[in-house]
């Protein structure tokens, strides 16, 4: 953590807070100037502005032109590469109404990209009397809170108001003033001369900054599986000993932010170097700089077929066939066109599953089944899809129910998962004894009851099918004396000890129980891709997509999180980790 002191500035122009880098040696700096009223303090437009850009060593005009200020009276030159260490001087000059000449100017070095803002001020065109406020001011060498005001006005001022920014004000002619905290004060005097009625205004910003400290720090997160792609968030971690509230986010793309935790989206895939400087009121910042890696997305497509025919109308879901306590997550659904067709658009470098669902006010749509990629109504049987490129033609044919009589038999029940809460939604199958052949199929409601209707007698197997969670089958035997079953739990439990479709890879985490911050760490050589972790409920609570690996280690922040215990997925190059760790206060 660094302490900070005169390395940069702050001024203050029309009402807002602008940032200033400290010289250095070398790089690209652009001017940015704000023409504005002394006794209004609004900005003027049409104003020409003189700027002259020159090196000392050797002595060497760079660039010379008018500027003329704009609808807020701002004046911006063109950026400037200046060559490593040499000197510069720059030069603006204004005419104000008085047709007095205002000059500005100062000698620098460069470093980096900075920018330098200045603060021209001009009289107001319609000033009765003939004075003109000033003053200087000194901070006390022992106590730099301490700030000794001079009073330089012209002309005959009768009357002296100051204020000094933080609320107070003083009619002494040469006030001393003691401020309490770190910061940028703009202080303004107003004279006045009761003779001439001159009145004017002049101010300027105090800076003081002894003692403050900032370290600048943030993290980016891509958002996966965002429906806005190259989606990434972007979180402020600075640390400070004063409360930072000015923040300049720069994308790497020519874009800008200024709150404290931005989400962007970027246009291409890609590295970037994203930047933030974060600071306070006063001359006080800090800046890091990040790469941000977008990867590549792609486009998947293909068309739904009942029977021979592309169907008419339904919906299509894009499902991420990873282990989860609630099963697997579905990342979008969309509707079908008339012609059967789907699109899903720039999605991430990843492994999918693809559910169709026909539309069952559809009569075309009555017999056919909600079905996977792969052309199968059960998630364990499904294709899945490796998008790594545009995928077209992946086309899904609904498995049709093969049927049965008519009958007086009926049976009905809940979906539960893990023998506890209902699950609402569940696909549920009515199947022959071996499982082969769906013989009628229906859908539980919000409560996770459902039911079967006019059904011949004999033996069935019924099951509940939802994509990721492990089914438990129930035999229901139907006779001329035994018409109707009623209590039918149907069970969905979390996969454990099932082996997925990749290798499990063994992953630990550090410290268990942890507070703040987790580390996970992969055998040599394997590389993390995602980062899940899930609630006891079973609901995703955190999510990280891992671009750059050092050492095979993972850093999550967790101290945001509840107390209790988590699960966490790890999807690697080589396969997926499972653990669960403990989180504390």
């Amino acid at each position: 953590m660094k302490t900070l002191y005169k390395n940069t500035l702050w001024v203050i122009a029309m009402g807002f807070l602008l940032l200033i880098p400290g010289a250095g040696r070398g790089g690209v700096i652009q001017f940015v100037g704000v023409v504005y009223d002394m006794v209004t303090f609004s900005g003027v437009s049409g104003k020409n502005v003189w700027f002259e850009l020159k090196s000392i060593t050797p002595a060497q005009q760079i660039h010379q032109q008018t500027l003329v200020s704009g609808p807020t009276g701002e004046v911006i030159t063109q950026p400037f590469n200046l060559t490593d260490s040499l000197w510069y001087i720059y030069t603006f000059k204004l005419t104000d109404c008085k047709n007095d000449t205002l000059v500005v100017y100062d000698s620098l070095r460069v470093n980096g990209h900075d920018t330098l803002f200045l603060y021209l001020g001009i009289c107001h065109s319609v000033m009765p009397g003939n004075c003109t406020a000033g003053f200087t001011f000194q901070p006390d060498t022992a106590n730099p809170f301490i700030i000794s005001f001079t009073n330089t006005s012209t002309g005959n001022p009768t009357g002296f108001f100051w204020s000094f920014g933080d609320g107070t004000t003083s009619v002494v002619q040469n006030p001393v003033k003691q401020y309490v905290a770190p910061g940028a004060y703009l202080v303004c005097l107003t004279i006045t001369d009761s003779v001439t009625a001159c009145l004017h205004t002049a101010c300027q910003v105090i800076s003081i900054t002894q003692g403050v400290t900032i370290q600048a720090a943030f993290s980016a997160q891509l958002d996966s599986f965002a429906l806005t792609p190259r989606m990434v968030h972007f979180t402020d971690e600075s640390a400070a000993n004063i409360p930072l509230n000015h923040y300049l986010w720069g994308f790497g793309d020519g874009q800008q932010a200024q709150i404290a935790n931005p989400s962007h989206q970027y246009q291409q895939s890609g590295s970037y170097l994203a930047c933030l400087m974060v600071g306070f009121a006063g001359g006080l910042h800090d800046s890091l700089c990040k790469t941000v890696v977008v990867p590549e997305y792609y486009n998947l497509w293909g068309q739904i077929f009942a029977g021979p025919m592309p169907a008419d109308s339904g919906r299509v879901q894009l499902i991420n066939p990873v282990h989860t306590p609630a099963g697997f997550a579905v990342l979008d659904e969309i509707s079908l066109t008339g012609i059967g067709l789907y699109f899903f658009a720039q999605r991430i470098d990843h492994t999918y599953l693809l559910r169709s669902f026909p539309d069952y006010s559809n009569p075309q749509s009555a017999d056919y089944v909600p079905s996977y990629s792969g052309n199968t109504v059960f998630w364990k049987e499904a294709a899945q899809i490796v998008l790594n490129s545009d995928t077209g033609n992946l086309d899904i044919k609904l498995v049709e129910k093969i049927g049965t009589k008519t009958g007086l038999c009926a049976v009905g029940g809940t979906v539960r998962l893990n023998a506890g809460i209902p699950y609402p939604g569940a696909l549920v199958l009515l199947l022959d004894p071996a499982g082969n052949s769906v013989l009628h199929f229906t859908f539980a409601d919000s409560a996770g009851n459902w039911s079967l209707q006019q059904l011949p007698y004999g033996t069935y197997k019924l099951v509940a099918e939802v994509p990721g969670l492990e089914a438990v089958p129930a035999l229901v035997d139907f006779t001329p004396t035994v018409t109707s079953v009623s209590n039918v739990t149907l069970l969905l439990n979390t996969l454990t000890g099932i082996t997925d479709p990749e290798t499990a890879i063994s992953v630990t985490c550090r410290p268990n129980p942890a507070s703040t911050t987790l580390h996970l760490t992969m055998p040599s050589g394997i590389s993390p891709r995602e980062v899940f972790i899930y609630n006891a409920a079973g609901l995703q609570v955190r999510s990280k997509r891992v671009e750059d690996v050092k050492n095979d280690d993972v850093t999550i922040d967790v101290s945001g999180l509840s107390t209790g215990v988590y699960s966490i997925m790890v999807n690697t190059n080589a396969g997926t980790g499972r653990l669960r760790f403990v989180k504390i206060d």
